[in-house]
């Protein structure tokens, strides 16, 4: 019986070089939390235990556990059902996730009783501990922020054992990196980064714990594939996470009471749709309109000065005209930008002044930041981004990751139509930014953090009667 948060840990392992010992946590382990998101560089997690040897510093059974020692994660996640290209409801294939990391930290120690205590193993992977220890003081001629950054990961994780998927950027830089650590010198790249495909901003390098072995888009990416590890880094644009769904989503989420009298039938869409139930959902923000004015999402102003002609520039943005630019959104509709005020103007209005003022440089002839055209556009969708948010407890499943478009059905609290009306604007399609994994010893469950950067439908203002 294919059951949801169904799992199987092979081995969750502390491995010390020094003296090459080696402790199996399988058995003793209470929790395993496995965090990852395109906001951040790496994987983080912990691991609770319960433990009775006194494996941190004991004589018996220790390595001891110091710092710095390697973990290694193995677990079976579930196949379920799934539609293939024929419209056929096919086993798919289970996934097996394989992840090295690091120890960095021992947390919350607390004693149970004489022979018994609990605490929190954290781990990392290597290359954000690694990142650390190394600086960059070297300058890069004439090359796309691509390749750029693609010097900096191979130069400095040349060992490195997750599999990469870079996207290709657009136009050549000069740049001298000021004795800055690698993934601190990647992320000031990504935000530099224009897409060479799409034309636009913004960029993300994150690492995701699933690895499907493949580059998704020969086209616009490159990269390198390795069967060590499960794990996989990515630097992707906003447009091109969107463009590699082309209208699709990694799988549709609904929020129902689940119908205990039914049986599961691994032979037809229930199987499916019992991991595609969310356990619950909220959401953790929706519009501010305050925070959106100030920050200049609506309306904003950049002034760019060009040191060659020793002359500035002052140009205009306002949100409509951003979001037409932009070929690929998470859902159908740019957002609502207020209802008229007493002055008869929407917080977009042309003619209102910017609350957002941007000053910066557009280098020089020779070699030019382009940072007029990527600041604002940058600030603007990384905003709107931000503004609906929701959070997904379901069952795990083995294949989704954060940069992946799910579709939440959201169910209307109005009355009628048997349960079947959804929400007009918080249903629809979001972008998975983050995702916590929980592992127990009973069930296996995922958090998504989720958002979207446009509506299901448009909104429309409406003029109040007299």
């Amino acid at each position: 019986m294919i059951l949801p948060g169904n799992y199987k840990i092979n081995t969750v392992s502390i491995i010390s070089t020094e003296g090459r010992k080696q402790i199996d946590l399988t058995a003793i382990y209470t929790q395993l939390n496995i965090f990852e998101s395109i906001m951040t560089n790496c994987i983080t997690g912990y691991l609770t235990v319960t433990d009775t040897y006194n494996l941190i510093s004991g004589k018996n059974y220790a390595l001891p556990i110091m710092g710095n020692e390697i973990i290694y994660i193995e677990a079976e996640l579930p196949a379920y059902y799934i539609m293939n290209e024929k419209d056929e409801w096919v086993m798919g294939a289970p996934n097996v996730i394989t992840y090295y990391g690091r120890v960095f930290d021992i947390k919350n120690l607390t004693l149970i009783n004489e022979g018994a205590q609990n605490y929190e193993i954290h781990f990392c992977s290597e290359e954000m501990i690694l990142s650390e220890n190394l600086k960059i003081s070297q300058s890069y001629k004439d090359k796309p922020f691509s390749d750029i950054l693609t010097s900096i990961f191979n130069d400095n994780f040349k060992n490195t054992i997750s599999s990469y998927e870079f996207e290709r950027t657009l136009n050549n830089h000069t740049v001298v990196m000021p004795n800055w650590n690698p993934l601190k010198a990647i992320n000031w790249l990504a935000s530099r980064s224009v897409s060479a495909a799409h034309k636009t901003t913004p960029f993300f390098f994150y690492q995701s714990l699933y690895n499907d072995g493949s580059i998704v888009d020969r086209q616009n990416n490159f990269g390198n594939h390795t069967n060590t590890s499960s794990s996989k880094y990515w630097f992707l644009s906003l447009d091109e996470m969107i463009a590699m769904w082309d209208g699709d989503v990694r799988k549709t989420i609904f929020y129902a009471p689940a119908n205990n009298n039914s049986t599961y039938k691994s032979t037809d869409p229930e199987s499916y749709m019992r991991f595609s139930n969310a356990l619950n959902y909220e959401v953790t923000h929706s519009f501010d309109t305050l925070a959106n004015t100030s920050s200049g999402m609506y309306a904003s102003r950049m002034v760019t000065h060009d040191i060659t002609t020793k002359s500035y520039k002052e140009t205009n943005y306002t949100y409509e005209a951003e979001f037409q630019k932009y070929k690929y959104h998470v859902d159908n509709a740019g957002f609502f930008t207020g209802v008229k005020n007493s002055q008869g103007k929407t917080f977009s209005s042309p003619d209102y002044c910017d609350t957002h003022t941007m000053m910066t440089s557009s280098g020089t002839y020779e070699t030019p930041n382009y940072l007029d055209t990527i600041s604002y556009s940058r600030i603007n969708r990384l905003q709107s981004l931000n503004t609906y948010r929701l959070n997904l407890l379901v069952p795990g499943d083995g294949l989704t990751e954060p940069g992946d478009l799910i579709e939440f059905k959201m169910r209307s609290l109005e009355v009628g139509d048997n349960g079947k009306t959804y929400d007009e604007f918080y249903n629809g399609k979001y972008l998975v930014n983050s995702i916590r994994h929980m592992f127990t010893r009973k069930e296996y469950k995922m958090t998504l953090d989720c958002s979207k950067e446009s509506l299901n439908k448009e909104v429309r203002g409406y003029t109040a009667s007299a």
